[in-house]
């Protein structure tokens, strides 16, 4: 059985496709690295915004991706793709919180700490290249964030539901038939319901908490149009 949605279904739609027209043009300036010598301060600024940048890319891209996917009708693939856009305003939260409190005390470097491995780390390489551990360490795991994340979102568990599709189990499966009495199964068109309200929980969540990170590294270029798009959300969900 379909979840109901967070939102109705056109509210969750409207915000999705508001937020994808704004972030799709936005312009992306050249990041120069600070020389080594001057203080952490800038270095963490420097990478937080090339967090910042980089996540607000991919989080474009994937929801560009899955409502393209929702538009013709494949909610199966468009629901994977919505798991990882999730992730990303998710792991954002995630990434803002902490390292706004290293900030927040002027520990520039346990900022600088913090922010290294989510720079590098990579389960892949390190698996492969265990020798390299210290170049490229296991990243934060997806469990971590997304229970980082439940702190402005106690009540849901979007994203045990989104997981439920990724995976050939009978979550997946249900999507494609109904009994339609008690001796017949019929197979027919996946429903698109049931997924938007999570991905715009997660998006929006997401995009304040990387204006949020740029504010911390002073950064106007891509701020200013966030600005803009957060202001329209709140007016559209009026």
């Amino acid at each position: 059985m379909e979840k109901a949605p967070n939102d109705s279904l056109p509210a969750s739609e409207d915000i999705l496709r508001l937020i994808l027209d704004h972030l799709k043009p936005i312009t992306y300036p050249d990041i120069v690295q600070p020389p080594e010598q001057m203080s952490l301060e800038n270095p963490v600024g420097w990478g937080a915004r090339v967090y910042s940048y980089a996540a607000l890319r991919h989080l474009t891209a994937l929801l560009d991706g899955m409502l393209s996917l929702f538009d013709s009708g494949n909610s199966p693939a468009a629901r994977i793709v919505a798991r990882s856009a999730y992730e990303v305003g998710a792991h954002a939260y995630y990434v803002k919180k902490h390292l706004k409190q290293h900030i927040d005390k002027k520990d520039f470097a346990a900022a600088w700490k913090f922010l290294t491995p989510i720079a590098t780390a990579s389960r892949y390489i390190s698996e492969q290249n265990p020798e390299e551990n210290d170049l490229f360490p296991l990243p934060a795991h997806i469990s971590k964030v997304v229970n980082c994340f439940r702190e402005v979102t106690p009540q849901d568990d979007d994203y045990s539901y989104l997981s439920e599709f990724i995976h050939p189990n009978a979550m997946a499966f249900l999507q494609h038939y109904r009994r339609i009495n008690p001796t017949t199964i019929r197979f027919q068109s996946s429903t698109v319901h049931g997924f938007l309200g999570s991905i715009v929980t997660a998006s929006t969540q997401g995009i304040a908490a990387i204006y949020d990170l740029l504010g911390l590294a002073n950064e106007r270029d891509v701020r200013e149009p966030l600005h803009k798009l957060i202001r329209k959300i709140v007016d559209l969900a009026r």
